[in-house]
């Protein structure tokens, strides 16, 4: 988070979220994440919720695969059965984007403020990192075993088509 100067990590083995000093990575704060999903974590922080929210792949059906966290007392206000393989947070609204490189062959908008999913698409299936393409208001999703990376408008999540790609593009 540039503006408060922080990073955040998830230790695993502690199974703890990190609040870090992004200049000196002095420990500011940890917060228990016992209940999270074992897996790969993902993070977002969002300021005009002043949540952060981390996601796990959920290698293991235990848990709740996502929790959105009080980012000043680190208590949990939300959680979902929603294992995403990735997280992208939107640049100025309260969204976040998830894509499931397992369980699931879609894409969700989960907003923030609502704290509940609001739109969802089709996806191919293993669709997995993300990108915010701010000139066309583009939600840039790669499937890298079709080889390409899919176009979805970024307010409705409708299709807008596709471009092709290598292999393995992530």
């Amino acid at each position: 988070d540039r503006l408060a100067n922080q990073l955040f990590a998830v230790n695993t083995d502690t199974r703890q979220l990190l609040y870090l000093d992004a200049t000196t990575l002095k420990l500011q704060k940890a917060v228990d994440l016992a209940q999270l999903s074992p897996g790969d974590p993902w993070i977002a922080v969002d300021a005009q919720t002043d949540t952060v929210t981390v996601v796990s792949e959920a290698d293991v059906r235990s848990g709740d695969p996502l929790l959105v966290l009080d980012r000043s007392n680190g208590h949990t206000v939300a959680r979902a059965d929603l294992d995403a393989g990735n997280l992208l947070k939107h640049p100025s609204r309260s969204w976040l984007y998830l894509t499931f490189f397992r369980r699931r062959s879609e894409v969700m908008l989960y907003d923030l403020e609502a704290r509940s999913v609001t739109r969802r698409a089709p996806a191919d299936p293993r669709a997995e990192r993300m990108a915010f393409w701010k000139t066309n208001n583009e939600l840039l999703v790669t499937s890298p075993i079709e080889s390409r990376v899919l176009r979805f408008d970024a307010d409705t999540l409708t299709p807008k088509g596709y471009l092709h790609a290598l292999f393995g593009v992530r």
